[in-house]
This record gives structure tokens, sequence and C-alpha cells, in this order.
């Protein structure tokens, strides 16, 4: 394995692991974070997710 397949893949192992235990925060936790169209979002437990503030167009 190159070096560059190394890091890609620690890369993929990485982010598998970010989105379980991202799903386990969502599962617990009131979320705020921001969506790839600029939206600010609350994200509750029960699945329930408001905007705070929409992006500017």
């Amino acid at each position: 394995m190159t070096k560059q397949e190394a890091i890609a893949e620690h890369q993929r192992q990485l982010h598998i692991q970010f989105k379980a235990w991202m799903d386990d925060k969502k599962k617990r936790e009131v979320l705020t974070f921001q969506r790839q169209n600029g939206n600010i979002v609350e994200h509750y437990p029960d699945g329930r997710e408001i905007v705070i503030k929409y992006a500017k167009k």
C-alpha cells in the first residue's frame, strides 16, 4: 500500500467513525449546525429540525 493509499484509507475510516459518532449525538443532544445551503439549523433528539437563520441569497 502506497503512502497515498494509506492516507486515503485513514480518511475513509475517520469519516465512518465521525458519522457514527454524530448519529449517536443526534439521538441524545440538541445540535446546531450549518447546512450546505447556508441555513443554520437546530436538530432535536426527537428528529425535529428548526431553521434558526436562513442563508442570505
